[in-house]
This record gives structure tokens, C-alpha cells and sequence, in this order.
């Protein structure tokens, strides 16, 4: 016996009419964010008041070895306080989208609003 199955180009397909978008400023991480050494994620802007496209970020490691504990001679038991350099490159990255009038009627989305929140991300 054999089954009868419907062909593809009849089988209804349904869309979601909604759309997602990633928003980077509603991050749950936002709070996070700050210009200073204290801040977990540091927001450099040395490249928006200067010319160039490399930043060279001096970086100091953490102490490793044992603390000295109560009222121990902390002459003999230094560190070595080590550090490195750090070359960090710009680069420009842009996107671009054409939607055409046709294909935005044809949508269940507005494919040109969904592309303009896109493009400010």
C-alpha cells in the first residue's frame, strides 16, 4: 500500500512576524563597563582623541608567589613584578543592506526596519 504525500510546494508554511534583535546597550554587562582600571570591562577612547591605529596597552601581572604572613621580614622575600606589552590593532568593520521595495512587501517583517536596527548595533 502506498501513502499519498503532499507535494512541497503545497505544504503551508508559517512565519513569525516578529523579529529579534541583539541589543548591545541593554546588555545585563552595561554596569560593568568604565574607563578606569577598577572597572572589569575598560572602555577605551584613546583612538577618538588621537590619530593612529595601533594602541599599546602596558599590562602588569599578578603577584604569584606565598605572602608573607604576620610580623615576617618582608626584606629577602620580594617578587618580581612582571609585565608585558600589549598591541592592540583597529580596524574598521561597516554593513550594508538594500532592501527592495518588493521584497519588503512580500515579507512578513518589515525587512527594512529590521535592518535599520541591525545597522545601529
Amino acid at each position: 500500500m502506498t501513502d499519498t504525500t503532499a507535494a512541497t510546494g503545497l505544504t503551508a508554511q508559517q512565519w513569525d512576524d516578529k523579529f529579534f534583535v541583539e541589543y548591545i546597550n541593554q546588555s545585563v554587562f552595561k554596569p560593568y563597563f568604565g574607563k578606569d582600571e577598577q572597572n572589569m570591562i575598560q572602555v577605551k577612547e584613546d583612538l577618538t582623541k588621537k590619530k593612529g591605529d595601533t594602541l599599546h596597552y602596558a599590562l602588569v601581572n599578578s603577584l604569584t608567589g606565598s605572602a608573607t604572613t604576620g610580623s615576617s621580614t618582608l626584606e629577602g622575600n620580594e617578587e618580581d613584578l612582571t609585565s608585558r606589552s600589549f598591541p592592540l590593532t583597529v580596524e574598521q568593520y561597516r554593513h550594508a543592506v538594500r532592501v527592495p521595495a518588493f521584497e519588503n512587501q512580500k515579507s512578513s517583517i518589515d525587512l527594512r526596519n529590521a535592518a535599520r536596527g541591525q545597522l545601529m548595533n
